[in-house]
């Protein structure tokens, strides 16, 4: 039996990059991307992505290690943690 390989993408950072209109995933933790961002996700249908996304997300936007049993309450952190999380590139520091 031949096995698929699984998909390491996450769509929802993708999309939320695209969406932004960022050059780079990796400016999305940055203190002007970050709030874009979480708006964004507070936009979209929580369901559209799955639950790992969502944690992945959070994850790479916040620098913690929370974890949701669903994409709802994912979206809700973000929604609601919008001003709280950011990485200052330059100093490469948490804010």
């Amino acid at each position: 039996m031949i096995q698929k390989k699984k998909d390491l993408r996450n769509r929802l950072l993708e999309y939320l990059a695209e969406e932004a209109g960022c050059q780079e995933m990796s400016d999305l933790p940055t203190s002007f991307w970050f709030p874009v961002a979480c708006f964004i996700a507070g936009s979209v249908k929580a369901e559209r992505f799955s639950a790992r996304e969502w944690n992945e997300a959070v994850r790479y936007l916040t620098g913690e290690n929370i974890r949701f049993a669903s994409p709802v309450q994912a979206q809700k952190f973000l929604e609601v943690n919008k001003d709280n999380f950011h990485t200052d590139k330059k100093a490469g520091k948490r804010m």
